[in-house]
């Protein structure tokens, strides 16, 4: 699913922290079990292309994915 920036767009890689095989906490359904981050928040990897560039992945936490400059919903 490809979310719309401003200038560009962001799409989640793998829904997974990067340190576990379970689901990230925030990313997680009612019914999934998610990872326990022991160490902070979790983090998931992030492809960014910004401003007409190739997509860079990036490691990301909940809050950093927020604070990204979102247009709209995302898109399926």
């Amino acid at each position: 699913m490809k979310i719309e920036l401003d200038k560009g767009g962001y799409e989640i890689h793998n829904r997974c922290c990067v340190n576990s095989n379970h689901v990230a906490r925030f990313l997680a359904g009612d019914s999934e079990d998610w990872c326990q981050c022991g160490f902070g928040e979790c983090k998931v990897r992030v492809a960014i292309s910004y401003n007409g560039h190739s997509p860079y992945t990036y490691i990301l936490t909940e809050k950093e994915i927020a604070n990204l400059p979102t247009l709209s919903t995302p898109k399926e």
